[in-house]
This record gives C-alpha cells, structure tokens and sequence, in this order.
C-alpha cells in the first residue's frame, strides 16, 4: 500500500486505505477505527511533522534552485546540518 497518512493530504491517504482494506478484505472500516488504530502504532503528530518539514524544505531548495540572483546553496547549507 502506498498511502501514507501524514503530510498535506492525509485525509485522502487514509481514504485510499480504507478502500484498499475493503478491497483486501470485503470489510468496510470507519474512518475513524482506521485512524485510532495507526494512532495506537505510530505516533503521527512526530511522523507529520518529519514530513512537514522534509517538505518546507524541499520547496525552498527548489526556490533557491531556480532564482537565479540568489546565491546557490548546498544542499547541506540550506538543510542546516
């Protein structure tokens, strides 16, 4: 499954679980059971957040990348490590 419930589109994420479990199973989970249970195996404040950043991040290289009167970056340089 390739659905990842973090990020910006998280709510679509967990649809596309539900349907595949439907589709695996031939039982139909509430939104809601499917996301205590992840909650109960990740923590996904922790996790979302890893995401959030990884793609603050990547926007602004790409910013960076593009403008061509900024002074390049490395990728470390902009990461910050």
């Amino acid at each position: 499954m390739r659905a990842r419930p973090v990020g910006l589109h998280c709510h679509f994420h967990i649809l596309a679980i539900q349907s595949a479990i439907q589709k695996d199973t031939g039982r139909l989970l509430h939104v809601e059971s499917i996301w205590q249970k992840l909650q109960s195996c990740y923590d996904l404040d922790a996790l979302d957040a890893i995401v959030s950043t990884l793609d603050k991040n990547a926007v602004l290289y790409q910013y960076i990348a593009i403008d061509a009167h900024l002074t390049p970056l490395n990728r470390s340089e902009l990461l910050g490590t």
